[in-house]
């Protein structure tokens, strides 16, 4: 087979996640380094030097140290660089927000409250041989302590509410970053359990009445989040009757898009749980039914001029997924391909926590799956081998500059090789 030209590696490279099979002898002698990556020995310095800045006087340092750090935990599963390192990071991320004198630093820290959660698989006591929350975590020498986590949930709560004054902005991602690490860290069962602690009621109770409609949207979609680690039979006998009748009001008494959009989703979990036991005749009247639905057929055909193209597209794509749930239990599917392997997100219990954990953790989402068990265990995909080496090599970016690069060794080798082709092919011609 002749050579492929350097057009067909670059679609080769594109389609393939990087990789070419023209790479194959450059890549064959790095490969194996590719794959053991040392986190520690990569990050470590700059990590620890970053932990340090986060107490800094300056905001504009501090900040830098925050950004550094959420960067490197988004990317990479960085426990090993939290041994000796999680107390000072911890109270380093709760003296940011405390001491924050920007919205940006604030909502930093709130990043950095939720993706050591992530990391560590929630929060437990130094004595507990085994964790109430639904993702444990893996490790017996370092662990979030409840003491440390309940303290950031209390920052959290504090910067969600009104009465402190903060941006529309900060206090929704106080609640987004709240909801995640209440995921981490309860069981459905603590979800299903009547106090004035359950973190449904006091999403509901504290938010759901809020002024600010984008707070509403947002204290919607974290009672989602927390609510699809129910069960469907729970959330059909314990959960459905309880908010029925609050979205559906919610729904048809706001000129919010965010918010209906959040109801719809709210209302995809719920019926599909009622659809997957046939019990829709049984939850719900079907007057109280028909007016759902008409108000979603018309929030689906919703049109003028304040509202975008793009936004009129994804509102409309957006209520048809749930319209199709609430009326014929139809769910849609989301796939993405992780080390080889095809994962489906089948239902909204599973789509609302993938995109969920991809708005916090962004392109480090692949990473996470194939090595963080916390991650894994969400999704239910611990017995599959992610994390093992294919031919789909996916390069960092660091790599990706070393060896894909127009620059890179490997194009300069590429070029040297195709220039003594060419100087050999016109002495063919010129003998002939």
């Amino acid at each position: 087979m002749g050579k492929k030209t350097r057009k067909e590696i670059k679609e080769e490279r594109q389609k393939n996640g990087g990789y070419s099979s023209e790479d194959d002898d450059t890549l064959s002698s790095v490969s194996s380094t590719v794959s053991s990556i040392n986190v520690l020995e990569t990050y470590g310095d700059s990590f620890r030097d970053s932990i340090e800045n986060l107490t800094e006087k300056a905001s504009a340092t501090r900040i830098e140290a925050l950004e550094s750090i959420t960067k490197i935990l988004q990317k990479h599963y960085s426990i090993d660089l939290l041994y000796n390192n999680l107390e000072s990071l911890s109270s380093g991320a709760m003296f940011c927000c405390q001491k924050a004198t920007t919205s940006n630093e604030l909502q930093l820290s709130f990043n950095v409250f939720s993706l050591l959660s992530v990391t560590l698989g929630g929060s437990k006591q130094p004595t507990d041989t085994f964790t109430r929350s639904l993702n444990a975590s893996h490790s017996d020498t370092i662990y979030l302590s409840i003491e440390t986590a309940n303290k950031m949930k209390d920052l959290l709560l504090q910067y969600a509410d009104a009465a402190y004054g903060k941006s529309t902005e900060v206090r929704c991602d106080a609640i987004f970053n709240y909801a995640i690490m209440q995921f981490m860290d309860n069981s459905p069962e603590d979800l299903l359990i009547e106090s004035e602690n359950n973190v449904l009621n006091i999403l509901m109770n504290n938010y759901w009445k809020d002024k600010d409609d984008e707070v509403v949207a947002s204290s919607i979609n974290a009672w989602s989040i927390l609510a699809s680690m129910i069960p469907a039979n729970y959330i059909v006998s314990m959960l459905f009757s309880r908010v029925k009748d609050v979205l559906k009001n919610k729904m048809m008494n706001t000129n919010s898009l965010n918010i209906k959009l959040a109801v719809g989703q709210a209302f995809a979990l719920l019926f599909e749980a009622c659809h997957q036991l046939d019990v829709i005749d049984d939850v719900i009247s079907s007057s109280d039914l028909d007016d759902i639905i008409g108000e979603m057929n018309e929030i689906a055909n919703i049109s003028g001029k304040s509202i975008s193209k793009k936004e009129k597209a994804s509102q409309r794509g957006a209520y048809r997924d749930y319209l199709e749930t609430v009326q014929h239990g139809v769910s849609p599917i989301e796939k993405i391909n992780v080390s080889g392997f095809t994962l489906s997100f089948e239902s909204w219990n599973r789509l609302i926590q993938y995109h969920s954990f991809k708005k916090l953790l962004k392109g480090g989402l692949l990473t996470h799956l194939k090595y963080n068990h916390s991650v894994q265990e969400i999704f239910g995909v611990g017995d599959l081998a992610l994390a093992s080496e294919n031919s789909n090599i996916k390069l960092d970016a660091n790599y990706k500059k070393m060896f894909l690069s127009k620059n890179s060794q490997f194009d300069k080798l590429d070029t040297l090789q195709k220039n003594k082709l060419t100087r050999q092919f016109s002495s063919f011609v010129h003998q002939e």
